[in-house]
């Protein structure tokens, strides 16, 4: 369906009010179930993609729903090099995993992403976002993504309340990502026979995920190799920098970049153990892959496991705020570290005893949508306490 809406955004009274500037919003609204290079084999969720014209440029805005009971969760994310086809085929993609994510952890959220081709007028962009969230009076929060940043946010929350990034608060979302891959990567250890301080962990990609993962684990005792493209950013205290980083032999690979790092190709001679990291959609022909990975003994821990900190935070931001703004952020990221790690923990059991891929026991681990979210758990822990 496309509906074109003559509407202007009054930033000071979060209204929608007709008036003579006119906006032109396409919206496509796709059948329950999306499509097949979009959609993961085992998603059920409804699909639905809105494309927004506005001055300068275009985004996309994907939400996957289990369920009528919770609004969408997903971040805003700008991808200067996509085309529009590409950017929505993420947008879609990228919600189905959030969707994951969501369910896993019941955090009381259904799947979202915003995904933004091209380099539009920043301002522009967030004024028609912001006209987004608002028109969708709350179905839909954002927050940050690649290529968006706590003051693309607090820009956002000044014009609409629909945003979660912590703003304000004593935590940082980038930590919480990193807390929790820690916890996934304690839960692979037993399968592996080791313990974290004689690990070997080579984190690819040291942006603001990738180097605290580093420095957690290097604290702990780890020996840690980091890689980016950016030399620089590989260089952190405790760590061993390398280039050639498919040489380097491992116990676990930690992908922290892109998506499509791992191929097939890359799966049959990669040097590893285990597989655990906050890259989204890292294998590129994801079955393919996860079973070439199984088939060589290497234990593939899915990112919508082990890249769920952000959205457990989000949870605790929306459910518990004033617990989170009282609470040590210790707190928050020990909370997030002890979820996932039990999760994991639960995961690796049953794949040991059904012998199925990761991604096949993933539906098999949701939390039902009438559970209790992970962010009131959060509350309860720090009222009892």
């Amino acid at each position: 369906m496309i509906f074109h809406l003559a509407c202007s955004f009054n930033p000071r009274g979060h209204e929608l009010r007709t008036k003579g500037e006119v906006r032109s919003i396409h919206i496509d609204s796709r059948r329950p179930g999306g499509t097949a290079t979009t959609r993961r084999p085992h998603c059920t969720g409804q699909h639905e993609v809105l494309s927004y014209g506005f001055r300068g440029g275009t985004f996309f805005l994907a939400t996957c729903r289990h369920t009528d009971l919770w609004a969408a969760n997903g971040g805003l994310r700008v991808t200067a090099d996509a085309t529009p086809a590409e950017a929505q085929a993420e947008s879609e993609a990228l919600a189905c995993l959030m969707s994951d994510k969501h369910r896993l952890y019941g955090t009381g959220f259904c799947g979202a992403k915003l995904v933004v081709p091209g380099a539009p007028d920043r301002r522009a962009l967030l004024d028609a976002v912001a006209y987004a969230l608002q028109d969708l009076r709350g179905a839909v929060l954002t927050g940050c993504d690649m290529g968006t940043g706590l003051d693309d946010m607090r820009d956002l929350g000044s014009t609409t309340p629909h945003v979660l990034s912590c703003l304000d608060l004593p935590v940082d979302s980038n930590h919480a990502t990193a807390y929790g891959v820690v916890g996934a990567i304690e839960a692979t250890l037993p399968a592996l026979s080791l313990k974290l301080s004689a690990a070997r962990v080579l984190v690819h990609g040291t942006g603001k995920v990738g180097a605290a993962v580093a420095r957690i684990l290097a604290a702990a005792g780890a020996t840690v190799y980091t890689h980016d493209l950016q030399a620089e950013a590989a260089r952190i205290h405790g760590c061993i920098p390398v280039e050639d980083w498919e040489s380097v032999g491992c116990d676990i690979l930690s992908p922290c970049s892109g998506a499509g790092l791992i191929d097939p190709t890359l799966a049959g001679r990669i040097r590893c153990g285990a597989i655990v990291g906050a890259a989204n959609r890292v294998l590129a022909d994801e079955v393919r892959t996860a079973q070439i990975l199984a088939a060589r003994g290497i234990l593939f821990i899915p990112e919508a496991l082990s890249s769920a900190g952000a959205v457990i935070c989000d949870s605790i931001e929306h459910y518990a705020r004033h617990e989170l703004r009282s609470a040590s952020p210790g707190a928050a990221y020990g909370f997030v570290q002890h979820l996932v790690r039990a999760k994991v923990e639960g995961t690796i059991e049953r794949i040991e005893r059904t012998r199925e891929l990761p991604l096949q026991a993933i539906p098999h681990l949701f939390e039902p949508p009438t559970a209790i979210p992970c962010g009131q758990a959060f509350r309860a822990e720090r009222t009892s306490g």
